[in-house]
C-alpha cells in the first residue's frame, strides 16, 4: 500500500488532505444552501431580497455630478423686456399688495431709463408688457386693493396711461389662476402650476414651466429645451436663453424649422433675465443692464 503513495507523503499526509477536502466540500455546499435561502422569500407572501452588489476601486464618499437645479418661478422680481421702434419697454411684476411693479421706458438704446409706472391708475402688478407703434405700449396688469386685471395702454411715451378693454379681451398672459394661460382672450391649461415668461406674438404663445420652455400648437404644449430662463417670439421663431455645459451664462438658441445655437451671453444667470428681439440682434437684460451682443445669424 505505500507503494501507492507519493514519494514524501505519509499516510498520516493522506488522512489530512482527504480530511481538508471533506471540509471544504461542506463548507461550499453550506455556503450554496446559505446563498439560495437569500434569494428565496421567507414568507409566502414576502418579495425576495436582491443578492447584495459592490463596487470595487471606487470612493463611496465621491458625489456623482448632476445637471443644474431648476430655476423657480421668479415671481415679483420676474422681468418683462419689450424693444420697440422708437422706444424700449422694461417692467418688474411685482406683486398684488405686497411688492410694487416698476415700468420704465428707455429712447436711448438702454442707456438710461425713465420710471413710468402708471400709479395714478393704482397699478399692483405687472403680467405682459407690449410696445406698439413707436412709443406707445400696453401693459396687462392688476390694478386696485382687489387685484382686478386689465389692459392699461399708453399713446404718451407713457406719460398717460389709460384702461382698454378691447385690448385686454385678446390678451395673452398668466393670471391669477394657478396653472391656468390666457390665450389672446381664452383660458388654456398650463403645462405645471405657475406658468411664467408668457409671450406671445401673433397667433404664437410661448412660455416657461418648471424650468422648461414651452411652444403653443393650439391644442397642445411643445417642450422645446429645459433648464430655461428666459424666453421670447417673432414671426422667425422662438429664442429661449436657457443654461448648457457650453456656455459659462446663457446660451441663447432659435427654434423654428430648425434648432439654432445663437451664441453664449456669458455671465452670471442666477438672477432674473428677460430677452428680446431688434431686427438681427437679441436684447438682453439682465443684472449687468442690457445688451446687444449675440447676433442673430
Amino acid at each position: 500500500m505505500a507503494g501507492l503513495g507519493r514519494p514524501g507523503l505519509s499516510r498520516g499526509g493522506v488522512i489530512v488532505s482527504v480530511i481538508g477536502v471533506v471540509v471544504l466540500t461542506i463548507a461550499v455546499g453550506a455556503l450554496s444552501v446559505l446563498a439560495y435561502q437569500r434569494t428565496q422569500p421567507t414568507d409566502a407572501g414576502e418579495t425576495a431580497r436582491p443578492a447584495p452588489t459592490f463596487t470595487f476601486g471606487t470612493d463611496s464618499t465621491a458625489t456623482p455630478s448632476s445637471t443644474p437645479a431648476v430655476a423657480p418661478a421668479p415671481g415679483a422680481e420676474e422681468r418683462f423686456l419689450s424693444v420697440g421702434a422708437s422706444a424700449m419697454w422694461r417692467a418688474t411684476a411685482g406683486e398684488c399688495g405686497v411688492t410694487a411693479p416698476v415700468i420704465e421706458r428707455s429712447g436711448d438704446e438702454g442707456e438710461t431709463w425713465a420710471d413710468v409706472t402708471p400709479l395714478y391708475q393704482d397699478i399692483a402688478q405687472v403680467r405682459a408688457l407690449t410696445s406698439f407703434g413707436g412709443v406707445n405700449a400696453t401693459a396687462i396688469s392688476d390694478i386696485g386693493d382687489a387685484c382686478a386685471t386689465t389692459a392699461l395702454r399708453t399713446f404718451t411715451d407713457g406719460r398717460f396711461w389709460e384702461p382698454n378693454a378691447e385690448v385686454f379681451a385678446t390678451a395673452t398672459y398668466a393670471p391669477r389662476t394657478a396653472g391656468t394661460v390666457v390665450v389672446t382672450g381664452a383660458d388654456v391649461a398650463a403645462p405645471c402650476p405657475t406658468p411664467w415668461a408668457v409671450r406671445a406674438s401673433g397667433t404664437t404663445t410661448v412660455l416657461i414651466c418648471d424650468g422648461t420652455a414651452y411652444l403653443w400648437g393650439g391644442n397642445s404644449w411643445q417642450a422645446l429645451t429645459t433648464q430655461a430662463r428666459a424666453i421670447t417670439v417673432d414671426s422667425a421663431g422662438v429664442v429661449v436663453g436657457h443654461v448648457t455645459q457650453d456656455c459659462a451664462g446663457l446660451q441663447l438658441t432659435r427654434f423654428a424649422e430648425s434648432e439654432t445655437i445663437l451664441g453664449c451671453v456669458e455671465g452670471d444667470v442666477a438672477g432674473e433675465v428677460a430677452i428680446d428681439l431688434d431686427g438681427d440682434e437679441v436684447v438682453v437684460w439682465s443684472a449687468a443692464g442690457i445688451s446687444r451682443t449675440v447676433s442673430d445669424g
